[in-house]
């Protein structure tokens, strides 16, 4: 081991008395480890003398071994489920015998390649077509967004005279992010391509109000926005004219009710109403993956007691509570679990993504994470471990331990696949989040690290994987999470990682209906052996051995590991990510509502264990809030003496 990396205690002899007088040991946890606990709590050795001026060295903190002080995963019994309950996505009706426009068939096919109806919107159409206001319950991925734009562009496009963008909105959609915003206003814009007095519009937070104020000016025939920016526009633009309003549409209404807007849907309703849009001269639309109490409360907001109610599953034993509602997944989706001990978090993570896109054709993917610090740090790290660097202007003519050593430096776990990394989350600025949206959607492989932003509504074509590094507090999160792949028919994967104590988390999924298998961590791991390339023979020094050759993958995986850590030792700025990622991830935990508190409880945690899956060598009393600035203090009191000392 690097001397650097060692930690060098001195103790004191003990003497033959003192030796025979010493008490029994008392049993260790099975999660604790020495080196973690007690060597936090010993005094550091002084540092040596330094020179003056020179900058301290960033801690090195203690090197902990991987696979020491973990339990053995136990092995789960079967699922008590009869059968996975799964909702038929297409329908045989294709979109010619919904008496839709032949120019807007025709769109469906050329610009949206949609052909066949979903079931939902096989149910859904007629009913919206007829008037009545209606509330659709389907899952994610069935195609929600064409069962009510179809229908409306219908309608106004028979109206005649033709309609002028002049006269005001004439459907109102309201979406809960910026994302969905953005997806639904383009399928809107391909579906309107033949009716050109047809004018759709968008608003989404994070733009200035000044040019949506100018485009609301010219007119919208469609308007899409989030609830926010709506009731700013509509409290202070003077020109935001909804007193035609003939749709009202509520899209992801139980994704609305998580981001807190149902008084800022209750204040637009009335706004609308108070402009002369009146719900008997309105019909409003409300779509949902889930129903439940909360969901029924907006609907009797904004929706007529003669409603229409759609649910594309069939259901006729649904409950009514959210509790004990048996869940909907596409029947192409294949669901996994991982049971991972705490410390193995970060190299099962590296060597999943990596074989599935170095491996296997399935290189598109999302990883689901807890917070916006831990996408912001997990993006760079991931990258740097396992992105091919870019060398094509590196000089060829250099040679020896030069051309050695740029080798080396292609990335720091020696697993050089093509994968680009993306990072999505709501503290971005708006134009940060359209162009990694767009980008993400168009390319054919990469992977994007994300919040619970991008697991409502948004069509990312192609996605083979989700992968949930930190499990979702209710399983309707869960099935939003998972619904981002499999969508209309097509194939796709989902793994969630849970640690030993979370592992009550797959019974609780398997109450909702949801089963998922178990996939073996230790495979995963073996995946290294054939990821980390050998060394070519002509560049290997005499007595040398390859780097995956002849060893174990306990032995692989340490290494790459260690990898992580000296990346984040050698990175002032990425241990600072490290540290605030770490510190994030424990809050979100200790935040888990109380019904979960049963698998997902902060006295359950080994902290030192769960510091080492973000690659810091730091005792957890250190890394954040007082504990950081009081260690911080003594250290550079302690250097501050030790210079003074020298002098």
């Amino acid at each position: 081991m690097d001397s650097e990396l060692s930690l060098n205690i001195y103790t004191e002899p003990a003497s033959k008395e003192s030796a025979k007088k010493k008490p029994k040991e008392k049993k260790r946890n099975l999660e604790a480890e020495p080196d973690e606990f007690e060597s936090s709590k010993r005094e550091p050795k002084k540092a040596k003398r330094s020179h003056e001026g020179e900058q301290r060295p960033p801690r090195q903190g203690v090197t902990s071994s991987l696979f020491t002080g973990t339990e053995d995963i136990p092995r789960l019994p079967p699922p008590n489920i009869k059968k996975q309950k799964h909702q038929t996505v297409f329908s045989q009706l294709t979109f010619e015998k919904a008496n839709l426009h032949p120019f807007m068939v025709k769109n469906l096919e050329e610009l949206l390649g949609s052909t066949k109806m979903t079931e939902v919107q096989r149910l859904a159409i007629p009913i919206i077509l007829s008037g009545k206001d209606t509330i659709i319950k389907s899952q994610t991925g069935s195609g929600k967004t064409l069962t009510y734009a179809c229908p409306i562009i219908q309608v106004l496009q028979e109206i005649r005279p033709k309609i002028s963008r002049g006269e005001g909105v004439m459907a109102l959609i309201i979406v809960p992010t910026r994302e969905l915003a953005l997806q639904s206003y383009e399928w809107l814009s391909k579906l309107t391509k033949s009716f050109t007095w047809l004018v759709p519009g968008v608003f989404t937070g994070g733009e200035k109000k000044k040019s949506e104020k100018a485009r609301m000016r010219k007119g919208f025939t469609i308007l899409v926005s989030t609830p926010g920016r709506l009731l700013d526009h509509l409290s202070t633009t003077k020109n935001c004219n909804m007193s035609k309003v003939r749709y009202l549409i509520l899209d992801e209404a139980d994704r609305m009710l998580d981001l807190g807007y149902e008084e800022s849907v209750a204040k637009i309703v009335t706004a609308l109403n108070d402009q002369g849009s009146t719900s008997e001269l309105r019909q409003t639309i409300l779509l949902s993956a889930t129903i439940n109490s909360a969901v029924e409360r907006l609907a009797g907001l904004a929706l007529k007691e003669s409603r229409e109610y759609v649910d594309a599953s069939n259901d006729k034993e649904q409950a009514e509570t959210a509790d004990s509602e048996v869940l909907c997944v596409p029947d192409t989706l294949d669901q996994w679990f991982l049971a991972v001990p705490p410390k193995l978090r970060l190299v099962v993570l590296a060597s999943l993504v990596a074989s599935k896109c170095e491996l296997t054709n399935q290189r598109k993917m999302l990883i689901f994470c807890a917070t916006q610090d831990m996408v912001d740090y997990l993006t760079p790290l991931l990258a740097s471990a396992l992105s091919q660097k870019d060398t094509t202007e590196e000089s060829s003519d250099e040679e020896g331990d030069d051309e050695e050593e740029a080798e080396d430096e292609k990335n720091l776990s020696g697993i050089n696949t093509k994968i680009q990394f993306f990072r999505l989350h709501g503290n971005m600025t708006q134009k940060e989040r359209t162009e990694v949206f767009k980008t993400f959607r168009d390319v054919p492989s990469g992977v994007l690290l994300c919040t619970d932003v991008a697991s409502r509504g948004l069509d990312l074509p192609k996605v083979d994987w989700i992968i949930q590094f930190t499990a979702p507090p209710t399983p309707q999160d869960y099935v939003h999470r998972v619904g981002r792949t499999a969508r209309v028919g097509h194939k796709g994967s989902a793994v969630i990682f849970l640690a030993l104590s979370e592992l009550g988390y797959v019974t609780k999924l398997e109450e909702h209906g949801i089963r998922l298998k178990e996939m073996d961590a230790t495979k995963v791991l073996d995946e290294l052996l054939m990821l980390i390339p050998r060394e070519p023979e002509p560049k290997r020094r005499r007595g040398s051995r390859s780097k995956s050759a002849g060893r174990s993958v306990e032995a692989v995986a340490t290494d790459l590991q260690l990898q992580f850590e000296k990346a984040v030792l050698d990175d002032r700025q990425l241990h600072e990510l490290a540290c605030k990622a770490y510190v994030s991830w424990v809050r979100f935990y200790a935040s888990y509502p109380a019904k979960a508190k049963a698998y997902f409880h902060y006295k359950a945690l080994h902290l030192g264990h769960y510091a080492k899956s973000f690659a810091l060598r730091d005792a957890p009393s250190r890394i954040g809030g007082i504990g950081k600035r009081n260690w911080e203090r003594d250290q550079q009191k302690q250097h501050s003496e030790q210079r003074t000392n020298f002098r």
